[in-house]
């Protein structure tokens, strides 16, 4: 994502990019109004992908999508409606499930190991990418229709990106300090009606 970011991106733009076609994944950039800006924040913290909390969540994700023993046709969980998923399969998943209990069902895949002795927090990983590629999907159709930018309309704008903070929280992604930071603008989003929003993005905020 960062090096398909760094050859495509447009300034003043968002970039798009569906990873689920691999080697060549679709993208293109969507226009910010000319009044909305957006600020990275560095919080300090370092984290990596390769970490053990981050390995956790996607194995979760992985026991999550085997258990709900999904169509043939269905390869991603965001292929999914959330409309569906909250319908047929959500109250279905275990919240937590230990390693050693779920490795008797099924084998995951060859880049996936389970170790016996973790709790794996199958509900919150398995629904965060299915929410969060609703949200995505909304934020940039709101991006895109014709609009006054009122406070109204910034406002849903950081309610999406609270809520994509708040399934990172719920997958046990997050740290203190990043929690930090997207709790004082959410203090000061009404109050000043200039910051509307913050969220954690996968090394900081």
């Amino acid at each position: 994502m960062d090096q398909m970011t760094c050859v495509h991106a447009c300034a003043d733009n968002l970039f798009s990019l569906l990873c689920q076609h691999t080697p060549n994944p679709p993208f293109h950039n969507v226009i910010l109004p000319s009044n909305i800006q957006l600020f990275g924040i560095d919080s300090g913290v370092k984290r990596s992908t390769a970490s053990s909390a981050y390995r956790r969540v996607r194995t979760a994700a992985f026991m999550g999508k085997q258990l709900m023993n999904l169509p043939h046709n269905i390869h991603h969980l965001c292929q999914i409606s959330l409309s569906k998923f909250n319908n047929q399969y959500r109250l279905l998943l275990p919240e937590n499930i230990f390693g050693k209990d779920f490795l008797p069902l099924s084998h995951i895949d060859l880049l996936t190991r389970i170790d016996s002795n973790e709790i794996y927090p199958i509900r919150s990983a398995t629904t965060h990418p299915i929410e969060e590629n609703f949200r995505v999907q909304l934020f940039e159709q709101l991006l895109k229709i014709d609009h006054h930018v009122n406070v109204d309309y910034l406002s849903n704008l950081g309610e999406l990106m609270f809520q994509s903070d708040a399934g990172y929280r719920s997958c046990d992604l997050a740290s203190d300090e990043t929690n930090l930071l997207v709790n004082l603008i959410r203090q000061q989003k009404t109050s000043s009606k200039v910051l509307f929003s913050a969220k954690i993005t996968g090394v900081g905020v």
